[in-house]
């Protein structure tokens, strides 16, 4: 089926705006945007595009603009380089006086004059019969960090001042040395299937993993000479009824934790509660068995354990444990806020509102559906039930609090926490609803269809609008990062990709997306500047296709990437007895690589090599029987290989198939 043709100046406006209108597909192939999606991006972008008639009008509006913007809202000054900034001025303004002021994060000033007449021209240009110039302006040395840079142009009544933040950052994030050691090993592991020996107790939900766990791996890591303890994402999530989302790459916020892996033991513990049982009797509110409905019956949730053959439901868990949660929080608040919570709350000012959206969404369901002062953000003492606002700002204190003691006994055994940041939020979660105007609630984040997914992938969030981050100073993403890296030694960046750009799905149809860029030298300053101030290492995820510029990037800002055995497999030939035969070698590591066996989106590697998730595809109708058992043979060159690649010409096809039985 042929395209309608876009109307003439459609790329140009997609363009202009930071929209590709082509991209290269999977196979090599040039993938060209319908202008029907280009259309609903940039609308998704908040240009006021009604139809084609109003293209022109758009151009010469968004030309216009550009040249109007005397100063980027960001501007980056890298510490091992001769730095400066672009302005741009109207011709006559140029022999007007120039006074550059940098207001330092710590508080103190620098200020300069400079003739804007003796400046080195960059770029010149007439819009609507105004000459433009742009002129490049050297920036003097500046002590790492985030900074306000103001350009003050002429002198008395029309002295105009333009404004931007400026980011003084290392080129380069912080290397492997984080870690103490080089080469390092560690061990990954999602948190909810952690089990302790031993782990009921007298509270409900005793079995549902906590965040001391994380801190017994890293304990065992450390007993086994190893550095890294790592696991899925940990942030707050929906496990109630309404909205209920248990995916960890689909949290409420990327700021706040998830309150089920919180120990309710620890908590009694430190306030001092010895006698648990009586606590569990006699707390108010009472912890009253909850009933689940289960084939044989209804059980009370004291005697519901494991389910589903020893795994835990996400919803049962916190469902479990939140009855005790909700005992605690009264307990702490039974004679006034806690000073250690208020501390807590003073530094951070966003809890108390986090709080108050959780109650309100536990009252009123997502918020899109809320009256329209409370989807405004005008939320006012009365709106919220304030038992459930305690309990939501206790519950964080508490996460906060468990997170820093995990952190910090597997840095004493040598151990680093390695966390995971996702790529974006629930669109009913609190950070789309706090920092609206961040995001593109008229698209979607996804993928292009390829070998996996010929459909494409639609991940269902929105995606970051890049002009409104930018325009914030990309603060949010400071402080997400900020969030991770205050327990984490390693964070990996989920889809590294989206410091270059992002697949918008703008019309709920995959395979009709656009790439829109996004400000990568901006965002890798903040990761340089954040990963050298905590001494963390920032690993980029990119696997799959990446473009070169991407990687580019990533090696020359210092964030290693990822490689994956059972990916980096190549086709090769070698000869047996004289016969050609195929075969696959592994690639080499690259050097500072972060290596792994697996990841969370594939097959376990014990189920990998016993060949199951062939099975589980050809039970699913996705492999014919023709096709599972060419996989099957195909798995075992590969076993073959990487046991000879990976644990030594030792270990063969007889230990294979050894591991197989």
């Amino acid at each position: 089926m042929t395209r309608p043709a876009a109307p003439r100046g459609l790329h140009a406006l997609a363009r202009l705006h930071g929209i590709q209108t082509a991209y290269y597909d999977n196979d090599g192939r040039r993938v060209g945007a319908s202008p029907a999606a280009l259309m609903v991006a940039l609308r998704a972008l908040r240009v006021p595009l009604r139809d084609a008639a109003d293209i022109p009008r758009l151009l010469d509006h968004g030309r216009r603009r550009r040249w109007e913007r005397a100063l980027e809202p960001v501007v980056v000054r890298w510490l091992d380089d001769r730095g400066s900034f672009t302005l741009r001025l109207p011709v006559r303004l140029r022999d007007r006086a120039l006074r550059v002021v940098v207001r330092l994060e710590d508080g103190g000033e620098e200020a300069w004059s400079a003739g804007a007449s003796s400046l080195d021209v960059v770029e010149e240009a007439e819009v609507d019969g105004v000459a433009w110039v742009a002129l490049e302006v050297p920036l003097r040395a500046l002590p790492a960090g985030y900074h306000e840079l103001a350009v003050e142009i002429g002198d008395g009544p029309a002295r105009r001042r333009h404004e931007a933040r400026l980011i003084a950052a290392p080129r380069r994030a912080r290397g492997w040395d984080a870690l103490g050691r080089r080469p390092a090993w560690g061990v990954f592991a999602p948190l909810y299937a952690l089990r302790e020996r031993g782990g009921d107790g007298p509270l409900p939900g005793s079995e549902v993993p906590t965040y001391g766990d994380l801190a017994r791996l890293a304990e065992r890591v450390a007993d086994a000479g190893g550095a890294v303890a790592g696991t899925l994402p940990l942030l707050a999530a929906f496990l109630g009824e309404r909205p209920y989302e248990p995916s960890p790459y689909a949290p409420v916020s990327r700021l706040f934790w998830n309150e089920m892996y919180t120990d309710p033991h620890r908590a009694l513990a430190e306030a001092g509660v010895r006698d648990v049982e009586r606590f569990a009797a006699y707390a108010t509110p009472p912890i009253r068995p909850v009933l689940f409905e289960r084939e044989e019956g209804t059980t009370p949730l004291g005697e519901l354990r494991f389910v589903r053959d020893g795994r835990i439901d996400p919803q049962v868990g916190m469902r479990l444990r939140r009855s005790t949660l909700e005992a605690l929080a009264t307990r702490s608040f039974r004679h006034g806020e806690p000073p250690e919570l208020a501390a807590f709350r003073a530094r951070n000012p966003r809890a108390a509102d986090y709080a108050a959206f959780r109650a309100l969404v536990e009252a009123r369901g997502p918020w899109r559906g809320w009256p329209d002062r409370l989807r405004g953000r005008d939320v006012r003492r009365g709106d919220t039930d304030l038992e459930a606002v305690r309990y939501h700002l206790y519950v964080q204190w508490l996460a906060d609090r468990q997170l820093e003691a995990a952190r910090d006994a597997a840095e004493a055994r040598g151990v680093g926490l390695y966390l995971d940041l996702p790529l974006g939020v629930h669109p009913d979660g609190y950070d789309v609803w706090r920092e609206r105007e961040l995001f593109a609630l008229d698209a979607t984040a996804g993928a292009p269809p390829d070998a996996l997914a010929a459909g494409g992938q639609d991940w269902g969030f929105p995606p970051m609008h890049p002009e409104a981050s930018r325009r914030q100073g990309h603060r949010y993403f400071i402080d997400a990062i900020r969030t991770h890296l205050r327990f984490a030694r390693v964070l990996r960046i989920d889809h590294v990709m989206q410091l270059h750009r992002m697949y918008w799905v703008p019309g709920g149809d995959a395979r009709d997306g656009v790439y829109v860029r996004y400000p990568a030298e901006e965002l890798y300053a903040v990761l340089a500047l954040e990963s050298q101030r905590a001494g963390a290492v920032i690993v980029g995820e990119d696997l799959g296709t990446v473009p070169r510029a991407v990687r580019q990037g990533m090696k020359r800002h210092g964030l290693p990437g990822m490689y994956v055995a059972e990916f980096e497999l190549t086709d090769t030939t070698r000869r047996v007895n004289g016969e050609a035969r195929p075969a696959l070698e592994p690639k080499p590591v690259p050097a500072g690589a972060l290596a792994a066996i697996g990841t969370h989106d594939t097959p376990t590697f014990a189920g990998w090599w016993l060949g199951r998730d062939i099975e589980i595809r050809r039970g699913l109708g996705q492999l014919s029987d023709a096709e599972a058992a060419a996989e099957r043979r195909g798995r075992g060159l590969m076993r073959e290989k990487l046991a000879r690649g990976l644990l030594g010409e030792a270990a063969g096809v007889e230990d294979a198939a050894a591991a197989e039985d």
